[in-house]
């Protein structure tokens, strides 16, 4: 009995060893049946780089010789970029790979290949590109005031916007050259010596949306003009002060009417005896150059008085002033007369050589009175305005400044 539980433990053992080695022997022919799986290294890092709808994948090579090209890739999408890899040194490397895509983000998996198909292990990344879409949001400083003169161009700007890097102004010079100036974030005022009148201008700002990107994203620029005309340099502009013209005997002067500061005036008299700066009533200025009128423009008091600015004007011209006084709108010569005989008024203005350039309702834009005159054949240096009446009812004036904007200049006389 116990021989035979022997060769019974034997004869399982035997069995049990057998069954083993088979199926171990199987499982390493199955194994085998489909070769090896081999795999070459893999990239070291990759370095995305956004620019405009573009990334820039910077992918470090590892020493394995057998790797000669690679492979990008971005999940859920059909893209799917094969480069080469072309070594310009021994051992690691870098290879510079660009990709145009739409905007949006993206995860990405680069891996490597050598001739045969073995592919290293997939280095995942993640990258955003930037387009339109970012550009649109990006804000640009104002252009606050822009005025033209005869000598340059002074353009005045708001105050720069968050993450802004620096702006660029590209314009129209006097020889219709396009001229591009970088602006940074501390300058408020630029000054053109050379720009064209009604010429172009586009303002537009720079970002980064991250600091490795490739380039300085560029905003939607704004696109404006030069103005037609040209501001009159006050520095010029001379009060005649002829007889029949408004007096300075109460607030302010005329001076203060040409100084570029609104918080210095002129305001008319309100007196029964003295009516030449009452509507209707006369002012006369020295222009410094003979010029072809464009505008007159007639700013309020800061912050006040609206409605004593005018409603309607008289412009006249003359190029010389010998014999070229006349009686007041208002009457005689010390202001008294009929308020409404302006008709006499123009008689004696044209036999004393006045052109009339231009009678019309004004603007009243932005606060400020605006008249525009039409193109005139002569270039005058003398200008009489006559104020014929105001917003309201108002028969007393008051004006902070006074601007002259000219057409053309005429450098001849």
């Amino acid at each position: 009995m116990k021989f035979n539980s022997i060769v019974i433990g034997f004869f399982l053992v035997f069995c049990c060893v057998g069954v083993s080695c088979e199926s171990t022997l199987d499982t390493y022919w199955e194994f085998v049946s489909d070769g090896e799986t081999i795999y070459i290294g893999a990239v070291d890092t990759v370095l995305v780089q956004p620019a405009l709808n573009k990334l820039r994948f910077r992918v470090a090579i590892n020493a394995d010789p057998k790797a000669s090209k690679g492979l990008i890739t971005a999940n859920n999408t059909a893209i799917s970029e094969e480069f080469p890899i072309v070594r310009t040194r021994k051992g690691k490397d870098t290879i510079d790979v660009d990709l145009t895509l739409e905007e949006r983000e993206y995860v990405f998996n680069v891996i490597l290949l050598d001739d045969i198909g073995n592919k290293s292990i997939s280095k995942e990344v993640i990258g955003k590109v930037y387009g339109l879409k970012y550009r649109s949001e990006l804000l640009n400083r104002r252009i606050e005031t822009l005025w033209v003169t005869s000598k340059n161009a002074v353009i005045k700007f708001g105050g720069p916007v968050e993450g802004l890097l620096y702006s660029v102004i590209v314009y129209e010079d006097a020889k219709d050259s396009l001229l591009r100036k970088d602006l940074p974030n501390d300058t408020s005022e630029l000054i053109l010596e050379s720009y064209k009148l009604g010429g172009k201008i586009r303002l537009s700002g720079f970002y980064r949306p991250v600091a490795n990107a490739l380039e300085d994203f560029e905003s939607i620029p704004i696109m404006t003009s030069f103005p037609k005309l040209l501001k009159a340099d006050k520095s010029l502009i001379k009060p005649l002060r002829l007889k029949g013209d408004a007096s300075d005997d109460c607030v302010g002067s005329y001076e203060n009417l040409l100084d570029d500061d609104e918080s210095t005036v002129w305001h008319g008299c309100d007196g029964e005896n003295d009516v030449s700066d009452q509507y209707p009533f006369v002012m006369s200025f020295d222009l410094g150059v003979y010029a072809k009128l464009g505008s007159l423009q007639v700013h309020p008091l800061v912050d006040c008085c609206e409605d004593r600015l005018p409603s309607s004007v008289q412009l006249w011209g003359i190029r010389e002033l010998a014999e070229s006084e006349t009686i007041s709108i208002n009457g005689d010569d010390n202001g008294n007369g009929d308020a409404s005989d302006i008709e006499s008024w123009e008689s004696e203005m044209r036999k004393k050589g006045w052109h009339k350039i231009h009678e019309a309702q004004g603007d009243l834009l932005h606060g400020v009175f605006e008249i525009n005159v039409p193109e005139t054949v002569l270039a005058y240096k003398y200008i009489r305005i006559a104020f014929l009446s105001a917003l309201s009812d108002r028969y007393v004036a008051s004006f902070s400044e006074l601007t002259f904007l000219l057409r053309e200049i005429d450098e001849t006389n």
